[in-house]
């Protein structure tokens, strides 16, 4: 790029950047709103998984697995 203006090879025959995606800002909104899924990593002995409260199963919610909160997160062990 030269002539120190801005990029415009991704501008429209207007000359005009689309605009960002989902509008500025919207998309940090739109990650706490919006669907979730729990991390889950398959390990010897066990699934050890990251979920937040609403996700929680009744067993996990009762600690009859091992749960550990930081924060709003909930670290859960289920052994095989």
């Amino acid at each position: 790029m030269t002539g120190g203006g801005p990029d415009t090879r991704w501008a429209g025959a207007d000359g005009h950047l689309p605009p960002p995606p989902y509008g500025a800002g919207h998309s940090r909104i739109a990650l706490r709103q919006g669907p979730r899924m729990a991390f889950r990593l398959k390990l010897p002995g066990g699934t050890f998984k990251i979920k937040v409260y609403r996700e929680l199963r009744e067993a996990e919610r009762a600690r009859k697995v091992p749960v550990l909160k930081i924060g709003r997160f909930y670290f859960v062990w289920w052994p095989d």
